[in-house]
């Protein structure tokens, strides 16, 4: 996965930012306060909304209401946004977005009829030509912080010059790819047709063919693109495999989102090593004002160092405000 670029409205310090990122290595330099340490907050945040879309909740709701409290001082608007560019540069990547699809496919299908000879079909079908959309988007989180809002997270990408995004957790419902971009308070998504009748638009005993404006939002609504949980006994090869990339139990009840995916990807990417203090938090208990400040910079506390110790005070391991980036 290769990062292209870093986007902020109302964030922290950021009215607005648009931040490209070129191949190879990038070097961000500026005086204090400048907001560098603020890039490396957004793709916290990002990693944090992806272990939440893919339902790990009660850890990461934990770190994301640290975020809660990120809108820019001064901001006229009603939340914030983020985005961070990828590109799904590298084979296992991709092949990860092609599995998940494929299964999504033979789920719809199977969920209305017994015809497990179509898994075949879709895999011939459904291939890294025909998903080129996907393996280049951005990572979209908004938080609405009015009663009734809060967070959405969704995933950006074009298609014949015509933006989407496919909804990963918020308040539409998750596995819908819906027109637009998100933004704090809008309204997403409208519900449609089951996903097997845009597949198999001529009849379910038509032969299966595959094009990506089928899971595009149409005048009838939405499509929904999520894997339903499935009995052992009637687990395809598709199946099996995308549980075996994903390293995830279809049979459990719980349905998969492209959520799944893109965290696998990330958590396999990305690597974070910098000045990591957090936002202020809303609430503080007692016990916590009552403490003394280091006088060191101990900022990665037990996130950065074993069992919590910051030997002699040190900064981290690459000292502040650098992020890598590793390439599998």
């Amino acid at each position: 996965m290769r990062l292209t670029s870093i986007e902020a409205s109302d964030f922290l310090s950021f009215e607005e930012l648009s931040f490209d990122l070129d191949p190879g290595l990038n070097v961000v330099v500026g005086p204090n306060g400048a907001g560098k340490s603020n890039l490396v907050r957004i793709l916290d945040l990002v990693t944090n909304a992806l272990e939440w879309s893919d339902g790990n909740a009660a850890r990461a709701e934990a770190e994301l209401s640290r975020y809660a409290t990120s809108r820019r001082q001064g901001a006229t608007g009603h939340g914030f946004s983020v985005r961070v560019g990828v590109e799904l540069d590298q084979s296992w990547e991709r092949h990860l977005i092609v599995s998940f699809v494929r299964a999504a496919a033979i789920s719809a299908v199977l969920a209305l009829t017994s015809d497990e000879a179509r898994d075949g079909e879709i895999r011939q079908e459904i291939t890294e030509d025909s998903l080129q959309a996907f393996f280049r988007g951005k990572l979209a989180i908004t938080f609405d912080a009015r009663p009734g809002g809060g967070w959405e997270v969704g995933y950006e990408f074009d298609h014949v010059g015509t933006g989407y995004c496919y909804m990963l957790r918020g308040r539409a419902s998750d596995g819908l790819i819906v027109s637009g971009r998100l933004a704090p308070g809008q309204s997403h998504g409208r519900g449609g047709p089951i996903l097997v009748s845009r597949l198999l638009p001529q009849g379910y005993d038509q032969p299966f063919s595959f094009d990506l404006a089928s899971l595009l939002p149409t005048a009838d609504g939405d499509a929904r693109l999520d894997i339903e949980p499935f009995d052992q006994a009637r687990l395809t090869p598709t199946l099996r495999e995308f549980a075996e990339l994903a390293e995830v139990d279809v049979t459990q009840r719980r349905v998969y989102t492209l959520a799944s995916i893109l965290r696998r990807i990330v958590r396999g990417s990305l690597v974070i090593r910098a000045d990591q203090r957090l936002p202020p938090r809303e609430e503080y208990p007692p016990a916590a004002l009552a403490t003394q400040p280091p006088l060191t910079d101990v900022s990665l506390g037990d996130r950065g160092w074993p069992g919590g110790a910051n030997p002699a005070g040190r900064r981290g391991p690459l000292g502040g405000g650098h992020a890598q980036r590793g390439d599998r």
